[in-house]
């Protein structure tokens, strides 16, 4: 099944808008490629909602999700200063946030409820980051110790939010 936003995200775009360049990957007749920062797996999608309790009940009830964690913004500051839960439905995660890290640091303004952006794991982000940047990508927020987690932000050229997540003790 071709799925052009898979497409779109996984080998850029040759357009310039604004100030997010995205370039296409070499991509070579054995398949290969150069070019392009390769994630080493889809991890999460993000939603910001009014009631993160209401809606963890509705994905466990309805999805069979199970609840990984919580986050409680009293025990954060800057970007982790965030109210949040993390279930686990199918084999992916579902992050529910009462705001978005780049919200809580101040980066972006208010999002309303819905749709923050998905996340991809990479093995170091410092290096990702430098290729992208080096692409003429700009970072929402740039790589940045949440938990055990380090994360960056950017966004694609239709203004999607992207992260990007290195897990730092494996």
């Amino acid at each position: 099944m071709f799925d052009p936003f898979v497409e779109h995200v996984a080998k850029g775009l040759n357009v310039t808008e604004g100030t997010v360049a995205f370039r296409r990957p070499e991509i070579f007749e054995d398949g290969s490629h150069r070019g392009a920062m390769e994630p080493e797996s889809f991890f999460h999608v993000a939603l910001k909602v009014e009631d993160i309790d209401e809606c963890a009940t509705f994905y466990r009830e309805h999805f069979d999700a199970e609840l990984l964690e919580r986050g409680d913004a009293d025990s954060g500051a800057g970007a982790t200063a965030v109210n949040y839960a993390a279930l686990e439905v199918a084999d992916k995660r579902v992050y529910l946030f009462d705001r978005a890290p780049y919200e809580a640091a101040g980066l972006s303004s208010e999002i309303p409820p819905g749709f923050l952006h998905f996340g991809f794991v990479v093995d170091d982000i410092d290096q990702a980051h430098q290729e992208l940047t080096a692409a003429g990508i700009d970072f929402i927020m740039e790589p940045s110790v949440f938990g055990d987690l380090k994360i960056a932000f950017f966004a694609d050229p239709a203004g999607v939010r992207i992260e990007l997540l290195e897990h730092r003790h494996r």
